[in-house]
Order: structure tokens, then sequence, then C-alpha cells
């Protein structure tokens, strides 16, 4: 089966230069900030609720919802799975539950069939539901069946010629079947839509970014002046904008940006890791590189690549003792870590 991952990952690559560490595309993974007083007031209510009644089926479905709205897709699933084990015949409950099946991180094939299964069923009782008809269009995406989910699609789009859902997945499917053109026709009409949806913007700019259109940079920005209430989408969108200034040769904006990320989200490391790249291999200050890696292992002390640079950056300030230490905390972290095996054995030579 050809995986198609849904949930939306930001691409980290950079440049690679000497025996520098080089930065792969990654899922991008940010834990959402519910520190905020609604947020977590609206939290605690639904949670105090459920300690008082645990099968309480609508308040197991404002969970699951609420969850669903701050994009923690891990917590939907058992909050809407009880539910509908609960009430079989909540249509609502059905839906959510199917709809969490497929938006786990990479889901397993027998969560899609038993989602398409549900979907299916729900199809039978709301015959005019265009979500419903995209629903069903993930499901065949997810299993590489193109054809099917455009067909799907195209049924959604009959009933609503302004759903802005199936132009996305449509996109997403030409994204997969590498036809540039049509992808980026289908995002844009999505984005013509609402041109205040954020997620989209930024979706649009990591697809930009994929193939080396720095347009991108234009959609993240976008993303970010919209102000998304979600922190996880301001991130995201920050974090586009100083990565896509970083690879476009931007310098000191895209550091400008990354001080901006790290006080915004003072636990996400390529807010420190990227600056060190940068000082480093970029600009050749490696005092500032070293105040960077050091900030970004102090984050993560298993984040291996910081810890290979910093060790390259010490040797070439010949502080061997510290580059040694450096090149060995990567190498406890991951044995098998080549480059920094044969750069402490060069730094005994």
């Amino acid at each position: 089966m050809k995986k198609v991952f849904l949930i939306l990952s930001v691409t980290l690559s950079v440049i690679a230069c000497k025996n520098e560490t080089e930065v792969k595309e990654d899922a991008f993974v940010y834990e959402e900030d519910t520190t905020q007083v609604s947020i977590e007031d609206e939290h605690q209510s639904l949670i105090s609720q459920l300690e008082q009644d645990p099968n309480n089926v609508k308040a197991l479905l404002d969970l699951a919802n609420f969850y669903k709205e701050a994009m923690i897709y891990q917590e939907v699933l058992p909050n809407a799975a009880k539910a509908f084990r609960l009430d079989s015949t909540n249509i609502d409950a059905r839906k959510l539950y199917a709809w969490s099946l497929i938006n786990q991180y990479n889901p397993k094939v027998e969560d899609i069939l038993l989602a398409q299964n549900q979907f299916e069923y729900i199809l039978t009782k709301e015959p005019n539901n265009a979500e419903t008809y995209v629903n069903i269009a993930t499901t065949y995406t997810l299993m590489g069946d193109y054809k099917t989910s455009f067909n799907y699609l195209d049924e959604a789009i009959k009933i609503d010629r302004e759903y802005r859902d199936a132009y996305i997945l449509k996109g997403t499917n030409y994204r997969a079947l590498e036809n540039e053109e049509l992808a980026v026709s289908s995002y844009e009409t999505a984005l013509q839509l609402d041109q205040e949806y954020a997620e989209g913007f930024i979706n649009v700019a990591d697809y930009y970014v994929e193939i080396g259109n720095p347009i991108a940079l234009e959609y993240y920005q976008t993303a970010y002046d919209l102000n998304p209430t979600l922190k996880n989408l301001k991130v995201r969108a920050l974090y586009g904008i100083a990565k896509t200034q970083q690879d476009l040769g931007k310098y000191e904006e895209a550091l400008h940006n990354y001080r901006t990320l790290a006080e915004l989200a003072p636990t996400f490391e390529p807010a420190y890791f990227n600056p060190a790249y940068i000082k480093q291999f970029k600009q050749m200050e490696l005092d500032s590189a070293i105040y960077y890696y050091n900030e970004c292992v102090d984050v993560n002390p298993e984040y291996i690549d910081a810890w290979h640079n910093l060790g390259l950056a010490y040797a070439e300030q010949g502080r061997k003792s510290d580059a040694a230490r450096a090149f060995s905390t990567a190498l406890r972290i991951d044995p098998k870590y080549t480059k920094s095996k044969e750069a402490a054995e060069k730094l005994l030579k």
C-alpha cells in the first residue's frame, strides 16, 4: 500500500556542507499549549463532568470535539470510541469515531477499512452530506486508491461546489500522483473559497517548499498574519517563515524570526538548532553557534545532531576536550552514529 500522510509535516531540510549534520524532513511535532484560561476552563469542565458520570455520551463527544478543535488528534479516538460503544445509534458518535480512526498518525489498514464501512453506513442515513463523501474519499486516499477517492470527491462537489475540504483532498491526491499543476490548482481553489483558513495556507506553503517554489514564504506569512487561535498553527507558520528565509539565504531575517519563535515556543528545538547552523556554517560565528547548540541540548539532551555539530564547532576552535565530550555524548545516544565516530577518531590523530 502506498502511504500518504495526511497529518501535515514541515520540511526541515537544509543543504549540508563539510561534515555537519543535515536536518531531514520529519513530521511536525509541537505540544499544543492549552494554558490559556478559557481553554483550560473548558477542558477541566468536561473532565469534571466525566469524573462524575464516566458514561455521559454528550460529555464524551464534547471532549472528543474539544481535542479535535485543539488538533490533539490522539485524544479524540478513545473518547469518540467510548461514546460510540455506549450508544451506537448516535450518528454524531459514529461520525466522530470513524473520523478519529483515520486521523491518527499513520493509521492501520484495519482502522481505515473500519472507518470506510462506518462512513458508508452514515451515507445511507445522510445521502446529501458532502463531508461524508470527503471522509470516504480520504479512506481511499490512505489506501492509495486515488481513482475511487476522486469519484467520491466529485460527488461531494456536486452537492456543494464550495466545499473547501474536497479541494484540499484533491490537492493531496494530485500531490501523491506528482501532478504539480493540478495539485497547486486544487489547493489554490480551496484557499480562494476560504481566505481565513490559516492551516490551509500553511499546507499549501509546505507543498511549495517541497517543489522548491519560494512563494512559500508569502503563504507562511499570510497564515501567520491571520493570527490563528491555536498556538500550534502559529508556531508552524512562524517556523515556515524562518526556515524559508534561511533556505533563501536571508539569514538575518531568519535569525530574527527564530528568536521570536523561541519566545513563542521555548521547547521547540529547531528554534535553537537552525540559528546555530546558520551561525556555524553560513556566518562563521562559532561562539554564537556554540551558544545556540547548548540552548538546544538544554531543551532536549538527546538531540544528537546538535551534539555532533557542537563537537565540530569546539574542534574548529581547538577545544579538543569539549569536542571529545560532545562527540562522546552523541555516541552515547547512538553508538552507530557514524559522523561523530569518524569526527572523534579524527580528533585523536
